[in-house]
């Protein structure tokens, strides 16, 4: 229930995202809805006026009068949604830019123990996704204007048979079932695509970006080595992308029989009543009409449903970054200023490394008073380079505590510090 809850209040969240950064996106993109609403119905309608007077023998005059009233609404509506369009899609692209920038200051505030957990690397990967938010407020909108289409359709159809209703209905549990399955399908596979991504990027910049590890690969013979691991990357990312290959063409002919099915008993309830004299050609025209684009609307609408829950795993990600950038967030009120002497203390430090059990420092006690110069020697990984990383709040203690002054480091702002 609470899962079902934060999907419809999702809008509102996102909303006030993109009223924060680029508020003219939602004034260019809203007033779409309606028109992406009406325009459905002048489709179906118009052509009904239009046969209508060619079949009951009306003046020439007056179809073309008709004609012309319907085609220049119909350009008034199409130019005011190519305007507008234009106009969101710039916003959108601003947008864009915006908050990956601001996805790029709130990396840069994590600590470094969080970039080289791979699970946050994770988080923090699939959160960039959320420079896409405007697409999903556009599903949004789409939802509404297919809603709203639907109830104009309906009112249409209402008077001719409830057979169509029931056509309809049928079609669209299927193809909502089918929708969920797809949903779902992406859901699971998001990530071990990020998690394959990553180490492609990882692998990328170490042939072409890394001069060290050019070096390194060259003088140790390693070359056929890196290869393979390439050839890895690449073979695991061709797997992923044949399997969704196949799954999505899977359910894209599942969706035409439905719809081929559909279709051809539609045509064949309005060609019995035709036949029966209860409706004319201009109605059958109308209906048959008003019955595909209910159905197209419905279909799209089950899609977005779908579309929906995969641009809100976006919104989440977002918000699980925001979440652990605050969780870093300094808030102590230490004065400002250098003090004239500094003592950093180790109280019973310990440190391991995000996902390792071994600690690479064990219970450290150490005072380094005001001036005096210590030299750390040891093996190759017995901390030395451990200690000055928590010295300089690249990590944080998993145990202990380490003071300046007697203030733990951590309560003090890094400009401070």
């Amino acid at each position: 229930m609470k899962n079902f809850i934060n999907k419809l209040t999702a809008p509102l969240g996102i909303i006030q995202i993109i009223a924060k950064y680029e508020p003219m996106y939602l004034f260019w993109s809203l007033p779409q809805i309606i028109l992406n609403a009406v325009l459905p119905l002048l489709y179906v309608y118009a052509p009904k006026l239009i046969i209508g007077k060619l079949t009951d023998g009306s003046p020439y005059k007056d179809v073309i009068c008709v004609i012309l009233v319907y085609c220049g609404i119909l350009l008034i509506l199409n130019i005011a949604n190519k305007y507008l369009s234009g106009k969101s899609e710039f916003s959108a692209d601003r947008f864009t830019k915006k908050l990956r920038f601001e996805i790029g200051k709130t990396v840069m505030r994590l600590d470094i123990g969080d970039m080289e957990s791979a699970s946050q690397r994770n988080i923090v990967g699939m959160a960039n996704n959320a420079k896409n938010l405007t697409d999903t407020l556009a599903i949004t909108q789409q939802m509404i204007s297919n809603i709203i289409t639907v109830i104009g359709l309906a009112a249409m159809a209402a008077s001719l048979d409830i057979v169509f209703f029931f056509a309809i209905a049928i079609v669209l549990c299927f193809k909502s079932f089918f929708t969920y399955i797809r949903y779902a399908y992406d859901k699971k596979m998001r990530e071990p695509r990020q998690k394959n991504q990553l180490v492609g990027e990882y692998l990328e910049g170490l042939a072409y970006f890394n001069h060290g590890a050019e070096k390194e690969i060259r003088v140790n013979n390693l070359q056929e080595w890196f290869l393979g691991k390439v050839k890895g990357y690449r073979r695991d990312m061709l797997e992923w992308q044949y399997h969704d290959f196949r799954m999505y063409a899977l359910f894209d002919c599942i969706m035409a029989i439905l719809t081929a099915a559909e279709s051809f008993l539609v045509l064949y309830l309005l060609s019995d009543k035709y036949m029966e004299g209860l409706i004319s050609i201009a109605d059958f025209t109308m209906y048959f009409s008003a019955v595909i684009t209910i159905t197209a609307a419905l279909s799209s609408f089950a899609e977005q449903i779908g579309q929906y829950n995969k641009q809100l795993l976006n919104v989440w990600d977002y918000k699980k970054l925001m979440r652990l950038a605050g969780s870093h967030c300094i808030t102590s009120n230490i004065p400002a200023g250098v003090p004239e002497s500094v003592e950093i203390i180790f109280d019973d430090v310990s440190f391991a490394y995000p996902g390792c059990e071994k600690y690479t420092l064990a219970h450290i006690n150490l005072t380094i008073k005001d001036r005096e110069k210590l030299v750390v020697v040891g093996l190759n990984g017995a901390g030395k380079t451990t200690l000055i990383k928590l010295l300089c709040k690249f990590y944080r203690p998993s145990s202990g505590k380490i003071t300046c002054n007697g203030t733990d480091i951590w309560d003090i702002p890094n400009n401070e510090y």
